[in-house]
C-alpha cells in the first residue's frame, strides 16, 4: 500500500488538516493505524487561524470562543499549555434600531427558552412539513421590533439569511448543543494557532500541505484493494479507509466512487455557505463601558444591529489587557458586500460605525485593527459554518455521519455534539475514526 512514490505505508488517508482531520489522524494512529493528513492549504487549521493586527496585536481570524462543557477542547487547550480566559467583559446586551437602542435581553432569552419546545413541534421528528428559520421564530413572536432583532442575532449567527435556511436542519443544531452555558463563555490565554500547531505536531507523519484532493476512487491497483486518492502531485493509497474532513462545500467538489456519489449528492447539494467578515478594532481604553457618556443607564458588553441585519458588536477584551477591543462580526448578505470592498474601505466602514453608535472622537482611532473575510472561501466554504437550505434535506448532516464503509466524513456541520463549534469538529473526527477503527 504504498504512498505517492516514496515507499511509505498508510492505512488510512484523512483529507482536511482543521480540528476534524487532525483529531481525527490522532485517534486513529492512537488505534495502531497508520495515517497521513493531505491539506488544500499552505497551513492546517481549517477556520481556526490566528493572526497579527496592522500594529502588531495577537488576534483570532476565525474560531474563537468556548465552554466548559465543551470538554474535549478543554482539555486539549490544557495539553497545549493553555489557560481559559473570560469570554470578554460583563454587560448587557442590546438592540440597535433607527431610533436607538432597544432592549434585546429579554427578547433573547425568550427565542433562547422557545428551543426546546421548538424542537419537539417543528424539528425532524414533528412529522411536520419544514419551514424556513424566519417562519419558525414567527412562532415566538409576532412583535416586528422582537421578530427584527431575532433575525438579526440568528442571521449573524447563522451568517445566513434565515428566510433561507431550513428550520429543521437549525433545530438539530440547537437540539444537540448539549450544554446550558453561554457559547462565548471563554477565550484561551493564548493563540488558537497553538491548539494546531500541537494536534499537527503529535502525528508520526507530518501534515501533506498544499495537496488538495480532486478524486477518491476505488483501489486500482491489483490485489491491494482500498482506496486511491488523487491530487495534482499524485494519486495516494489507502489500504483501509479515508476520511473526507472537509467542509460539505469542499467535499462535493471531490470526485466520489459510484455509487456512493449518486446516494450522497443530495445531502452534500442541500448545503449553502456561509458568509462572515469578522472586524477587531484595538482601543487604548473601553470608552463604551462608559454608558452615561452616550446615553446608556448600563455597560453593554454586545450590540444586536437590526439594520444591517446580521450585525453584531462584541466587547472581546481578554482580562489583563491593557488595551481593549472590540469585534464586529457582519454576516449574511452584508457579509457577501463586505466581501466585494478592499481592506481600507471595510476598515472606514467599522470605523463609521462604531463613531455613530458611540459618538465622539475615540472610536475613530483604534491602536490597531484586522479583518478576517470568511465568504467563498475555496477550501472552508464560508464561515463560521454551512448550513441546509430550506428546500434541501434537513437531514443532511444525519445522511453525512450514517455512510457506511470505509469512506468517512467528518466536519463540524454534522458532529453529533456541538455541532458548529470547535467542539463539534473534534467530536466529528473521533467519532469518524471510531467508525473505521469498529469497522476494522
Amino acid at each position: 500500500m504504498a504512498l505517492e512514490s516514496d515507499g511509505e505505508t498508510v492505512d488510512v488517508i484523512v483529507v482536511g488538516a482543521g480540528l476534524a482531520g487532525l483529531s481525527a489522524a490522532r485517534e486513529l494512529e492512537a488505534a495502531g493505524l497508520s495515517c497521513q493528513v493531505l491539506e488544500a492549504q499552505e497551513t492546517p487549521g481549517g477556520r481556526v487561524r490566528s493572526s497579527v493586527g496592522e500594529n502588531g496585536h495577537p488576534m483570532e481570524d476565525g474560531a474563537q470562543f468556548l465552554n466548559r462543557d465543551m470538554t474535549a477542547l478543554v482539555e486539549l487547550v490544557h495539553e497545549a499549555g493553555l489557560e481559559l480566559v473570560a469570554g470578554g467583559a460583563e454587560g448587557e446586551t442590546a438592540g440597535l434600531g433607527s431610533r436607538g437602542f432597544i432592549e434585546a435581553d429579554t427578547w433573547l432569552n425568550e427565542l433562547s427558552d422557545a428551543w426546546p419546545g421548538l424542537v419537539s413541534s417543528a424539528g425532524l421528528r414533528s412529522g411536520r412539513p419544514d419551514l424556513t428559520v424566519t417562519e419558525l421564530i414567527r412562532k415566538v413572536t409576532a412583535d416586528p421590533q422582537g421578530l427584527a432583532l431575532m433575525q438579526s442575532s440568528l442571521c449573524e449567527l447563522l451568517c445566513h439569511a434565515p428566510d433561507e435556511l431550513s428550520a429543521q436542519a437549525v433545530l438539530e443544531i440547537f437540539a444537540r448543543y448539549e450544554s446550558a452555558r453561554e457559547d462565548g463563555e471563554y477565550q484561551v490565554s493564548g493563540s488558537l494557532d497553538t491548539l494546531v500547531a500541537w494536534l499537527a505536531a503529535g502525528l508520526p507523519r507530518a501534515p501533506r500541505y498544499d495537496t488538495a484532493v480532486t478524486a477518491v476512487t476505488r483501489g486500482a491497483e491489483e490485489g491491494k484493494g482500498g482506496f486511491d486518492v488523487i491530487t495534482p502531485k499524485g494519486v495516494y493509497h489507502a489500504a483501509a479507509g479515508v476520511i473526507l474532513a472537509v467542509p460539505p462545500l469542499a467535499a462535493r467538489e471531490i470526485e466520489l466512487p459510484p455509487p456512493l456519489a449518486e446516494d450522497l449528492r443530495p445531502a452534500l447539494e442541500s448545503f449553502v455557505p456561509g458568509a462572515m467578515v469578522k472586524t477587531t478594532l484595538v482601543y487604548r481604553r473601553a470608552f463604551w463601558r462608559q454608558p452615561s457618556a452616550w446615553g446608556r443607564p448600563a455597560p453593554l458588553s454586545e450590540i444586536v444591529c437590526l439594520e444591517p441585519m446580521g450585525t453584531t458588536l462584541l466587547d472581546t477584551t481578554r482580562p489583563g489587557e491593557e488595551s481593549a477591543r472590540l469585534t464586529l462580526f457582519t454576516g449574511g448578505h452584508r457579509a457577501h458586500d463586505l466581501a466585494l470592498a478592499d481592506r481600507t474601505e471595510r476598515r472606514a466602514y467599522a470605523i463609521e460605525m462604531l463613531a455613530g453608535i458611540f459618538g465622539g472622537d475615540e472610536a475613530r482611532h483604534p491602536l490597531d485593527f484586522t479583518d478576517a473575510v470568511w465568504v467563498q472561501h475555496p477550501w472552508c466554504g464560508g464561515g463560521y459554518n454551512a448550513h441546509v437550505r430550506f428546500g434541501g434535506l434537513p437531514n443532511a448532516a444525519a445522511r453525512l455521519r450514517q455512510v457506511e464503509g470505509g469512506l468517512q466524513f467528518a466536519c463540524s456541520e454534522i458532529a453529533e455534539r456541538f455541532p458548529g463549534y470547535m467542539e463539534g469538529a473534534l467530536n466529528a473526527g473521533k467519532s469518524a475514526a471510531a467508525r473505521l477503527i469498529r469497522r476494522l
